[in-house]
C-alpha cells in the first residue's frame, strides 16, 4: 500500500515535469519567432527541442507508471514573453529565463522515489543547467555595429578620447562663465564685483567638473574590478560552465560550432586569458576603457577653467559695455571653433554645428544680461 501511494505520488510530480518542459518548449518557438539575430534563434530552436526530448521521457514514463498525461498548458505565457522581447527587448527576457532555469535545476527531481524517473531527472537536469548558460549568455547587449566600431575608433585614435573630454569641458567653463559674467554685468554693480563673481564661478565650477570626473572614474574602476574578481571566481570554482558560456558567446558573435568549441578550449587552457576572455566577451568590460580617476579629475577641471578663462578675460582690462561685448565677442568666436571641433565625433556639418553652439552663446549672454539689468545695484 505503502509503495502504492508513493507511485501515485511521482506521478503527480511528473505530469507537472511535462506540463513545464511543454510550456518552456512553447516559450523558446515563440521567442525564436521573434528574435532578431538568426544565432540566437538558432540557439533557442536547439533549447526547444530539448525541452520537447525531456517531455517526451516523462509522458513515457507517466504512461509506464499508469498514469495519464495532463491537458496542455495554454501558450499565454509564451506569447506574453515573445511580445515583451519585442516590445522591452530581447535581452530582458533571456535574463528572466535564465532566472527560471536556474531555479529549475536547483529543485529538478528532488524527492522522486522511482528511480527511473529520478535518473530521467538527472539528465534533465545537466540540460536545463546548459539553458541557464546559454541564457546567460545570450543576455549580454548585442556586440555594436562595425560602423559604428569604426566609426568610435576615428576619435579615439591618438587620445582621441581625451580630446574629446577637453572639448566638452572647456564647453562646459565657456557657457556657464559667460551666462554668469554676462548676468553679474547686467546689474552694473563695477569691475571688482563682476571678476570676483566670475572667479569663483570658474573655481566653483572646476572644482566640481573635477570631483564628479574623479567619482565617476573611481566607481567605473571600482565595478570592474568588483566584476572581474567575481568572474575569477566563478572560473575557479565552475571551469566547465564557464568555458560553456564562453562557447556560446564565441557562437553568438558568428563562429559555427566547432570553430566555438576549439576556441573555447583553447583560451580555457590559459587562467589569465580565459578570464581576460569572459570579462571582455561576457561583460564587455575593458580596463584600457576606464581611465585614472586622478588624471580624469585634473583633465576635467583644467578644460573647464581653460573655457571658463575665455569670457571672463576681457573683464580685467575693460569695464562696462566695452566689457560686455567684447567678452560676448570672445566667446562666440571661441564657441563657433568648438562646435566645429565637435563635428569630429558628431559627424554633422561643421558650420551648422559652429552656429549652433553660437546661438546658445548668445542666447546666454542676452537672457542673463537682462536678467541682470532687473537688478541693477549703485555703485557708491
Amino acid at each position: 500500500m505503502k509503495q502504492k501511494r508513493a507511485g501515485s505520488e511521482d506521478i503527480v510530480r511528473l505530469q507537472g515535469y511535462w506540463r513545464d518542459e511543454m510550456e518552456a518548449a512553447q516559450t523558446y518557438e515563440r521567442l525564436a519567432e521573434a528574435a532578431s539575430d538568426e544565432r540566437a534563434r538558432r540557439l533557442l530552436l536547439e533549447m526547444r527541442d530539448a525541452e520537447k526530448r525531456h517531455a517526451a521521457r516523462w509522458e513515457a514514463r507517466i504512461r509506464a507508471l499508469g498514469g495519464e498525461l495532463p491537458p496542455l498548458p495554454s501558450d499565454r505565457k509564451a506569447r506574453r514573453l515573445a511580445l515583451m522581447a519585442r516590445l522591452g527587448g530581447e535581452e530582458r527576457v533571456y535574463r528572466q529565463l535564465e532566472t527560471v532555469e536556474r531555479e529549475a535545476v536547483a529543485g529538478y527531481g528532488m524527492g522522486l522515489r522511482d528511480a527511473e524517473s529520478a535518473c530521467i531527472a538527472a539528465e534533465a537536469q545537466a540540460d536545463e543547467r546548459q539553458h541557464a548558460v546559454t541564457l546567460h549568455a545570450m543576455s549580454r547587449p548585442e556586440p555594436p555595429a562595425l560602423e559604428e566600431i569604426m566609426s568610435r575608433e576615428r576619435w579615439h585614435r591618438g587620445g582621441g578620447g581625451e580630446m574629446r573630454e577637453l572639448i566638452f569641458g572647456i564647453n562646459d567653463g565657456l557657457v556657464s562663465t559667460l551666462s554668469l559674467v554676462s548676468g553679474v554685468a547686467g546689474a552694473n554693480p563695477g569691475r571688482g564685483v563682476i571678476l570676483l563673481a566670475g572667479v569663483a564661478g570658474l573655481l566653483a565650477g572646476a572644482i566640481s567638473m573635477a570631483a564628479g570626473a574623479y567619482i565617476s572614474s573611481k566607481s567605473e574602476r571600482e565595478v570592474y574590478e568588483a566584476e572581474v574578481a567575481r568572474e575569477r571566481e566563478e572560473v575557479e570554482l565552475e571551469p566547465e560552465e564557464e568555458k560553456e558560456e564562453l562557447r556560446i558567446l564565441y557562437q553568438l558573435k558568428g563562429f559555427s560550432e566547432e570553430e566555438a568549441e576549439r576556441l573555447a578550449e583553447r583560451v580555457s587552457q590559459d587562467q589569465g586569458l580565459f578570464l581576460e576572455g569572459l570579462v571582455r566577451d561576457e561583460l564587455g568590460l575593458m580596463p584600457e576603457a576606464f581611465p585614472n580617476p586622478w588624471k580624469a579629475g585634473a583633465f576635467s577641471g583644467g578644460a573647464f577653467v581653460l573655457g571658463a578663462c575665455i569670457p571672463l578675460i576681457t573683464h580685467f582690462f575693460l569695464e562696462g559695455l566695452p566689457a560686455v561685448f567684447a567678452s560676448a565677442a570672445f566667446s562666440i568666436v571661441g564657441l563657433f571653433i568648438i562646435g566645429v571641433l565637435k563635428t569630429l565625433f558628431t559627424g554633422r556639418s561643421w558650420w551648422r554645428s559652429g552656429l549652433e553652439m553660437v546661438g546658445i552663446g548668445f542666447f546666454a549672454t542676452a537672457v542673463t544680461y537682462l536678467i541682470g539689468t532687473l537688478f541693477g545695484v549703485q555703485v557708491e
